[in-house]
C-alpha cells in the first residue's frame, strides 16, 4: 500500500515527457533536416490518442467487483446456512473459484487476474480485454516512439545554424538517447506481458465457460421466479 500509487505515477510522467518530447523537439527537428515523414507523424498521433483513451477507459473501468447485497452479519450469514469457507473474511461476499479479494482495492474481484500498478486498478472478468487492447496500444505507440528517435539519432546536423539546442550533436544525442532508452524499457516487459496473456488463453477459457454457465442458471432461476409470482 505504500507504493500503491508509485508507478502509476511514474507512468503518467513518462507518457508526458516523452510525447513532449517528441512532438515540440524531435518532430520540429526532424521537419527542419527534411526527414519527417508523415507516416511516421500520422501513425504517432493515432496510436497516442488510442493507447491514452485505452488508458483512461481501463483505469477508471470496474474490474468484475463483488458488491455484497445485504447487510448480514455474520451470525446471520451462519444462521442461513452458507459455506463459510466461501465467504470472504474481508468483503464477507460469497466467492467462486476464479474470485480473489485484492488487498490494495480492499474488494473481491471476479476472475481476479492481477492488480496493476501502472493502471492502479486490478484486471479482472469484466475489463480483461480492454486492458489487453490498452497493452497492445502501448506497445505500439512505444515503437513508434523508437522509430522517432533513431530516425533523430541518425540526422546529420547540416551545420548552417548552432543556435538550436537541439543542433548540437551532443545534447541532442544525449537527450534523444535518453528518451529512446525509456521506450525500450517498456517495450520488453509489455511484450512479455503480452506474450503471457495470449500464452494462458486456455484458462481464460475455462474462465468464460464457468462464468458462461453461472449466467445461463442465474437466467433461469429469475425465470422461474417471475413464473411463481
Amino acid at each position: 500500500k505504500r507504493n500503491k500509487y508509485f508507478k502509476f505515477i511514474m507512468l503518467n510522467i513518462l507518457t508526458v515527457f516523452i510525447t513532449f518530447s517528441i512532438i515540440y523537439f524531435f518532430f520540429p527537428y526532424l521537419r527542419k533536416q527534411g526527414f519527417l515523414f508523415p507516416l511516421i507523424e500520422y501513425s504517432f498521433s493515432l496510436s497516442t490518442l488510442i493507447y491514452i483513451i485505452f488508458y483512461i477507459y481501463v483505469a477508471s473501468s470496474d474490474p468484475g467487483t463483488i458488491v455484497k447485497k445485504n447487510n448480514d452479519t455474520w451470525v446471520d450469514i451462519i444462521n442461513n446456512g452458507k459455506n463459510i469457507n466461501k465467504m470472504c473474511p474481508y468483503c464477507m461476499v460469497e466467492q467462486n473459484k476464479f474470485t480473489k479479494h485484492c488487498f490494495l482495492c480492499n474488494k473481491c474481484i471476479e476472475a481476479f487476474d492481477h492488480h496493476c500498478h501502472w493502471i492502479n486498478n486490478c484486471v479482472g472478468y469484466s475489463n480483461k480485454p480492454i486492458f489487453l487492447a490498452f497493452v497492445i496500444s502501448l506497445l505500439v505507440t512505444l515503437a513508434i516512439d523508437s522509430i522517432v528517435c533513431f530516425n533523430v539519432l541518425l540526422v546529420q546536423s547540416d551545420g548552417k545554424s548552432n543556435k538550436y539546442w537541439m543542433d548540437n550533436i551532443y545534447f541532442r544525442n544525449i537527450y534523444c538517447g535518453f528518451v529512446l532508452l525509456m521506450s525500450l524499457f517498456f517495450i520488453f516487459p509489455v511484450s512479455y506481458l503480452i506474450f503471457m496473456q495470449v500464452k494462458n488463453k486456455e484458462s481464460q477459457q475455462e474462465v468464460q465457460t464457468y462464468y458462461k454457465e453461472v449466467r445461463e442458471i442465474t437466467d433461469d432461476n429469475d425465470k422461474t421466479e417471475k413464473l411463481l409470482e
